[in-house]
């Protein structure tokens, strides 16, 4: 089955290149990119890496205005455009990392639970300005993490990341429609020693609102260090 990776970058250039190698190292074998560039202007840099892997580059303009997630619904539904063949659509975020095999886990988790609907629930994340490196969790049963998104392509047509107040979290708010509705399947994201993700803080983005930390034991700190310094 062919998973869609969709990212929606916006004026950082440095950040979507790392994500897209993250996605170009990918074990699944059947994988597609498509790139939703809101930047202030076309990126040509990534245009040009775009076009030697394969992935789709549309530069959509400055939506100015426009909440989040609506860009992230248009990306979505171009993403399908292009690939219609598409059986999952994965968020791939541009300032996050993903390790080779993220595809492949929530793939099987989606295979073995017949869930929709899956990511991690567990995630470490990378503070770029400090250089901390601590472990979300959220306690709601069956809840995910935005960032780490997988979702079929039919719940996705059925029901779009929602309108927020702010225009901010709607991937959280669609992950709590659908963990209301029992279609979430959740996994840690750093089981063992090995990341399947990192999120990273750089003061332009969000971090989860329900917020249970704790400190990344030694392996998976260096374990995310790593990644971070080998992307």
């Amino acid at each position: 089955m062919t998973i869609t990776a969709v990212m929606c970058t916006r004026n950082r250039t440095a950040m979507a290149l790392q994500a897209m190698r993250c996605w170009e190292q990918q074990t699944h074998p059947e994988k597609r990119l498509y790139i939703f560039d809101n930047s202030d202007k076309s990126d040509l840099t990534i245009r040009e890496v775009a076009k030697r892997l394969g992935a789709v580059y549309e530069f959509a303009g400055p939506q100015r205005g426009t909440k989040l997630n609506t860009i992230m619904n248009m990306a979505m539904a171009r993403a399908l455009a292009n690939f219609p063949t598409t059986s999952f659509l994965a968020k791939w975020d541009d300032d996050d990392l993903s390790h080779p095999q993220r595809m492949a886990v929530q793939f099987d988790l989606a295979r073995r639970t017949g869930k929709l609907v899956v990511g991690f629930n567990e995630l470490p994340f990378y503070n770029s300005l400090t250089g901390e490196v601590l472990l979300y969790r959220n306690p709601v049963l069956n809840y995910v993490v935005g960032t780490t998104l997988m979702i079929g392509k039919d719940v996705w047509k059925h029901q779009q990341f929602p309108d927020t107040v702010s225009g901010r979290g709607s991937d959280s708010s669609f992950v709590t429609l659908m963990a209301g509705r029992m279609q979430v399947m959740g996994v840690s994201g750093c089981d063992g020693h090995t990341p399947m993700m990192v999120a990273r803080w750089h003061g332009a983005n969000t971090t989860p609102q329900i917020r249970v930390w704790r400190k990344a034991t030694n392996v998976v700190r260096d374990a995310v260090l790593e990644m971070v310094a080998n992307a």
